[in-house]
């Protein structure tokens, strides 16, 4: 307007027509929820970055100009207040603000109004989404739940994806879904005297050339079926030199990081995935449900004697602790018309501790170590006189206390697990909210199998892995199978490693007609001692979990469904 203020354009309009209808209709069960993120009205909602000339008025310009530069520096000074939960703005409309410069974090879809056939612009675009988000507090948060950015794009955006990913390859020294010589570097475990072992280089290239001539990499360095087999048959073993042995847990996981590309994910190809109310509502079904629905909270039970006594045991047993080492060198310049000229002759080099250059500052050590594993004062202190190690603190106190308190947190979580008791509370998961099918979609071709039986609550089975997959597939074929569901990740149980969500409710008709109740847990190994620590304790503190509600409902880690009957 003649006035500098913004009507509405198309754009504007359609957003607010269409937010409205859906927020008011649709999707109304989700302000009734979650009131505070919709106590607005549309208007604040979203906002165009556009120039402005001196006297505040509105310029349509192309993104080159000095009002543009005012438009620009204005989004990076008011980052802070877009990132406000309190801040209603949750769109942005602009046509050049989202150049080079602007890092806001949070920014999680990026969708394109027009066809763009410049590659550089495509990146810019892309770019303002690929950054990890932050909490209020500034903090990066690395859960992969919340690092996902979607694309709203034209079908040109398929070949983009590609190209951007082998230049990505390029410019980061390996390529993605590829094993190389050097990926097993720096490959790091302990043994049970504490001391470390690290892979080298040339170790990692040695232990390539191995897994290339036994097949378990093919010619384009790629991970082999045989290394899948392999991996998750309890039966077989990853072949390893001797030397090797005490890594192939870390080799097989870094094997199976590397083995996958990036997940580009398109949206045409999303299945929604729905509620099948005959099974839902059937009566087995919620049977089977009221066995599980009981909330439990955990209390551990510890021998402190025992624990001090096997915690100093390992502490006396860590590797030396060394002091920093720093070098010194002086070397005579001679300023010449020619330039400056180094005269090695006459260099100077000396290696000491650091200590013989600057004056020691130690750390509060029982505050630190306490911060670190959350024991008493008086544990601490009774810890650090009987393991005798306490002198090596002066000698690296950053060193000592990462090593100690790693020693500590490790064997706490060992007795927490051993010592782990279950009891049952008055609260009770809802099943309506369990078995939520609202914005639930799988995609084809890559984790959802279609499904025509009567026997899931669901239409279609989202899986994560090979081996559920194959789960669902028996499942539905077996005739003795009366009942199967994934379980979601809101079913979820307290343990000391976080929460932990088990795969499978299965009902299972026995011989004589009687219904077999199971909630299972598929994984590649049935050898509990073969998963990982956290792996481990979870699936430990599920069944303990499942044994304290005493519904006659058990808890078995299979690798098929056969292993259930």
């Amino acid at each position: 307007k003649d006035d500098g203020t913004a009507p509405n354009g198309k754009y504007a309009a359609w957003f607010e027509e269409e937010y409205d209808r859906l927020i008011n209709g649709k999707y109304k069960h989700l302000k009734e929820m979650f009131p505070s993120h919709f106590d607005y009205d549309a208007e604040d909602l979203h906002s165009g970055y556009f120039s402005k000339d001196k006297k505040g008025r509105l310029k349509d310009t192309k993104g080159d100009t000095q009002a543009d530069d005012s438009t620009y520096e204005l989004i990076m000074k008011d980052k802070e207040r877009l990132l406000d939960l309190k801040e209603p703005l949750r769109f942005i409309f602009s046509h050049s603000a989202l150049k080079e410069g602007w890092d806001n974090p949070n920014v999680f879809q990026v969708c394109t109004l027009v066809e763009t056939k410049d590659t550089m612009t495509k990146r810019q675009k892309i770019g303002r989404g690929l950054r990890i988000c932050v909490d209020q507090e500034g903090s990066r948060v690395n859960d992969e739940k919340y690092n996902i950015l979607s694309v709203v794009a034209n079908e040109s955006y398929k070949d983009f994806a590609k190209q951007l990913q082998s230049e990505m390859e390029k410019e980061a020294g390996y390529k993605f879904g590829v094993v190389e010589p050097v990926s097993f570097t720096d490959l790091e475990v302990t043994q049970s005297d504490g001391n470390e072992l690290k892979l080298s280089q040339e170790q990692s290239e040695e232990l390539y050339k191995h897994l290339k001539d036994n097949d378990y990499l093919n010619t384009r360095n790629k991970v082999t079926e045989k290394f899948y087999n392999t991996v998750y048959d309890e039966k077989a073993s990853l072949e390893l030199p001797e030397k090797y042995e005490p890594f192939k847990k870390k080799i097989e996981k870094r094997m199976l990081d590397l083995s996958k590309d990036i997940e580009i994910k398109n949206r045409n190809e999303r299945v929604k995935v729905e509620r099948n109310k005959k099974v839902y509502l059937s009566d087995t079904f919620q049977k089977a449900f009221d066995k599980i629905k009981q909330k439990t909270f955990y209390s551990v039970n510890i021998d402190m004697e025992d624990f001090i006594y096997n915690t100093v045991e390992d502490i006396t047993r860590m590797p030396q602790v060394e002091s920093e080492k720093v070098r010194r060198e002086r070397s005579k310049l001679n300023v010449t018309e020619g330039g400056v000229i180094n005269d090695e002759s006459i260099r100077y080099q000396a290696v000491g501790d650091i200590y013989e250059f600057e004056k020691p500052r130690y750390p509060d050590l029982i505050r630190r170590l306490q911060d670190a594993t959350g024991l008493m004062r008086s544990t601490v202190i009774d810890i650090l006189i009987r393991s005798r190690r306490i002198k090596e603190f002066n000698i690296n106190p950053e060193v000592f206390i990462r090593q100690v308190s790693k020693i500590i947190n490790a064997k706490k979580r060992e007795y927490m697990i051993d010592g782990i008791m279950y009891h049952k509370t008055d609260d009770y998961y809802v099943m309506s909210e369990i078995f939520d099918d609202t914005d639930l979609y799988g995609y084809r071709d890559d984790n959802v199998l279609d499904i025509s039986s009567e026997k899931n609550v669901y239409d279609h089975v989202i899986f994560d892995s090979i081996i559920e997959k194959e789960f669902a597939k028996d499942a539905e074929a077996d005739e003795d199978v009366e009942i199967y569901a994934k379980l979601p990740l809101k079913f979820k149980i307290d343990t000391p490693y976080g929460n932990y969500s088990p795969d499978w409710l299965v009902v299972i008709r026995s011989e004589d007609e009687h219904k077999l109740y199971f909630v299972a847990e598929t994984k590649g190994s049935q050898e509990e001692k073969n998963l990982r620590g956290a792996e481990r304790a979870k699936i430990l503190s599920g069944r303990k979990h499942f044994e304290v509600l005493d519904t006659g409902v058990k808890y078995e880690m299979v690798k098929a469904l056969k292993e259930l009957k």
